[in-house]
This record gives structure tokens, sequence and C-alpha cells, in this order.
């Protein structure tokens, strides 16, 4: 019998940052959080690497390098943030 192994090879990224292979590591962007590499992180399904994981709709980063959800802030009563919004402002929720 035989079985196929992918094996892929980790980073030690720090929290707040992502890795490409071959690169340094780059600071999280605004929008995102970026748990580090260490064969956790969210993998792009096409390159198979590491890509920052975006703040929840609801909520927003307008600070780089966060390392959990946790810190992505909650939007403005009354308003909507969408995936990865960097500014709290969002649009105004309409209440029918």
């Amino acid at each position: 019998m035989t079985f196929a192994v992918l094996v892929l090879q980790c980073s030690n990224c720090l929290p707040g940052y992502f890795c490409a292979e071959g690169q340094e590591p780059i600071l999280c962007p605004r929008g995102h959080f970026c748990i580090g590499s260490f064969g956790t992180g969210l993998v792009d399904d096409r390159t198979l690497e590491e890509v920052p994981e975006q703040c929840p709709a609801g909520s927003y980063s307008n600070a780089s390098g966060l390392s959990n959800v946790s810190q992505c802030m909650t939007c403005d009563p009354g308003k909507y943030c969408s995936l990865a919004a960097t500014a709290p402002g969002g649009a105004y929720c309409l209440v029918l």
C-alpha cells in the first residue's frame, strides 16, 4: 500500500506577522490579524503560504501587527463594518 504525504516546511513567524516562503516576516496589515506561523496559521490553498486572517464583519482594525482576533475592535453602534475593515466608520445601519 502506498500513501502520498504532503510535507510543508513551517517557519517560525512571530505573532503579528505572516511569512511568505523565501521572504522576511511581513507585519500583519490593518484589518487583519496574524497568529504566527507555527503550523497553525491560515493558508492560501493555491499557494500553500500563510495569509493574514481578516477581522470579522462587525469589527475593524486601524492598527498593524495584530496577533489575535480579540484585538479587532467592535464597530461603532448603529454602523456596519465589513470583513477586514480598517476604520470604525463603516456604513450606517438602517432600522426599518
